[in-house]
């Protein structure tokens, strides 16, 4: 499944009763070349998901689009919330 929202795109996927549940957070080269920026929005990304209640039922993939550099963190947080609460 696939959910878009203004900075993110979230995949999310059915578990196998095998599998352990996780969350990836890609911010890709395309977002930054500087990997101190890219380490600071997956870190960003991190504190929103550590504050958000996500159900055990799938596994997460959060891509962040390259319009996430000039957003704040509460924008951030109001987008990914969002976009997680329709999955």
């Amino acid at each position: 499944m696939k959910r878009s929202g203004k900075f993110f795109v979230v995949y999310a996927s059915t578990l196998e009763a095998s599998k352990i549940p996780r969350t990836d957070v890609v911010v890709g080269v395309s977002v930054s070349k500087k990997a101190v920026l890219r380490n600071k929005i997956k870190r960003q990304i991190r504190e929103v998901l550590r504050g958000f209640s996500i159900r055990v039922v799938a596994s997460l993939r959060i891509v962040a689009l390259p319009s996430v550099l000039g957003a704040k963190f509460g924008e951030l947080k109001l987008d990914l919330e969002k976009t997680l609460s329709t999955l």
